[in-house]
């Protein structure tokens, strides 16, 4: 969603909650579904895809896949982290109205940086963008449009995805990032 500064510092999640997901997470899950990694840039981001668009992935995936679509509904391995995942998204709904959202789980791997690219489509533009740094080390700087700066852990920054950003992960250990899509309204056609 466009935003009139390139990020914005929303608040923060308690801290029981970031430790209590980050605490039960499974690397083996990050490899479970990787189609996320083969969009564009995204090579260096082994991802646990929780609630999202199957046309969306499909779509960006293989051009040539029709979907007339974007409903979002939970995949396979939501089941195993929605105890952890639902008081998160109620601790947004004090800062947020929204009807949905997509939620993925990022890694950047150590010492890798996903390419400068821009959102677009009404799936991206259409939502508040938000990530909640879970993992992270002072080697990782996210840029939007020129501005450089480091996510603190359990911090929610809204990001203006439709600008150009990118992410460098310069330390040695793997970030994660709870990456959010807040839908003011149901997504309908694509």
């Amino acid at each position: 969603m466009k935003l009139d500064q390139p990020y914005k510092l929303i608040g923060e999640i308690s801290p029981e909650l970031i430790d209590n997901l980050a605490g039960s997470l499974s690397m083996i899950d990050f490899y479970a579904d990787q189609r996320r990694t083969q969009m564009g840039n995204l090579q260096f981001t082994p991802s646990l895809v929780l609630r999202h668009s199957e046309g969306y992935i499909n779509k960006v995936i293989d051009k040539t896949f029709q979907s007339d679509t974007w409903t979002l509904h939970d995949f396979p391995l939501m089941f195993k982290y929605r105890d952890r995942i639902d008081p998160i998204i109620e601790e947004l709904r004090h800062h947020y109205q929204f009807e949905d959202y997509a939620v993925v789980l990022a890694m950047l791997l150590a010492r890798k940086t996903v390419g400068r690219h821009a959102d677009g489509g009404t799936f991206l533009e259409s939502c508040h963008r938000l990530h909640i740094p879970l993992v992270t080390n002072p080697g990782v700087l996210y840029e939007v449009d020129g501005v450089w700066w480091h996510m603190e852990r359990g911090k929610i920054y809204e990001i203006d995805n439709t600008r150009k950003h990118t992410c460098q992960n310069g330390g040695a250990v793997n970030r994660i990032h709870m990456i959010l899509n807040l839908y003011p309204k149901k997504l309908e056609a694509a």
